[in-house]
């Protein structure tokens, strides 16, 4: 299949907006809609800080797709028919050696078989069983373990041993079927400020400008980057006009400093958020959900039922040396 023929393809199975990364989006996890992990089933999974892309591979070619919706071939997934995972990139480093490997967290497509309307676990155990387990030799793709919601403090210790950074906690709802887009039973979890937004940079003097999009108008100005930051001087340098900045809130009290700190350069990515991403973050912030409540609602829905899930996926990854 050409590259023309799978987005088409894509499309037409996710029934989502043509040339546009059809990915499930997680939504913030904060005080307003933590009910959800006590109304709903949930798995848990540790939030890796890799670059987000899709992988598709007909057994024969295989592509891989990032956030613009741009395809790169990379090395071949064995399968034996059209097959379609949701994961990202991560650098695992062991022994001082990086090596970047595919992490899957999902799956749309297995060997010609639609399976998003199964549930995450079946979805995965499919994926699992059918390509995974049957080529054991692959080194390059591996999936990430899934808990229950009540050994959340296992996932938290569990980031500190894998080889490749962690920045939060996934909550996915186990029993639900895969939604394209912004999934609202989907919920990340960032303690406090290290919730983030994504905006487009625009270097003025000495200044750095950031804009978030919306709707009818190209971009819409937010705020000036915080030039308090010990790497402003690093992110200036590297910005282009535009650049996509990853940037944290920073509540200084002075109305001349930004309230933005950015916090790396996002080269996946080529829009910035939408200002109701920026809106929705506001809000997090003012609701923050700290660890310590987490673990309370976390504690009050284990003792109100047990898991749902057959089975826990554990699959272990490569893991640092303790």
């Amino acid at each position: 299949m050409s590259t023309d023929e799978i987005s088409t393809w894509i499309t037409r199975i996710t029934n989502f907006i043509p040339n546009v990364f059809p990915g499930s989006q997680p939504v913030n996890l904060d005080g307003k809609n933590a009910h959800l992990l006590q109304s709903n089933s949930y798995l848990v999974t540790y939030k890796s800080d890799g670059e987000r892309a899709m992988l598709f591979s007909d057994g024969e070619n295989t592509f891989r797709i990032d956030r613009k919706f741009e395809f790169r071939p990379v090395k071949t997934v064995p399968c034996k028919g059209k097959t379609l995972l949701d994961g990202e990139f991560v650098n695992d480093t062991i022994g001082g050696v990086t090596v970047q490997r595919y992490l899957i967290y999902d799956a749309l497509y297995v060997n010609d078989i639609d399976v998003m309307s199964y549930s995450l676990v079946r979805r995965l155990k499919f994926f699992y069983d059918g390509v995974l387990k049957p080529n054991s030799q692959l080194d390059h793709i591996y999936m990430k373990d899934f808990f229950e919601i009540k050994d959340v403090d296992t996932v938290v210790q569990l980031c500190e041993r894998l080889p490749h950074p962690c920045d939060g906690l996934i909550f996915s709802p186990s029993d639900e079927e895969y939604k394209p887009g912004r999934c609202h039973s989907l919920l990340k979890y960032k303690e406090g400020i290290k919730n983030t937004v994504d905006f487009a940079a625009w270097k003025v003097g000495n200044s750095i400008e950031l804009y978030c999009s919306k709707v009818g108008v190209c971009n819409v100005w937010v705020d000036y980057a915080d030039f308090t930051c010990c790497k402003y001087n690093h992110f200036w340098q590297s910005v282009k006009n535009p650049s996509i900045v990853e940037c944290e809130f920073s509540n200084h009290k002075s109305i001349h400093v930004g309230k933005w700190k950015i916090v790396r350069i996002r080269e996946d990515k080529s829009t910035p958020n939408d200002i109701k991403v920026l809106h929705w973050t506001y809000q997090t912030l003012q609701n923050t959900l700290e660890y310590k409540d987490l673990l309370k609602i976390v504690k009050v829905t284990t003792l109100q039922k047990q898991s749902t899930s057959p089975y826990i996926l554990r699959y272990d990854p490569p893991m640092m040396t303790s």
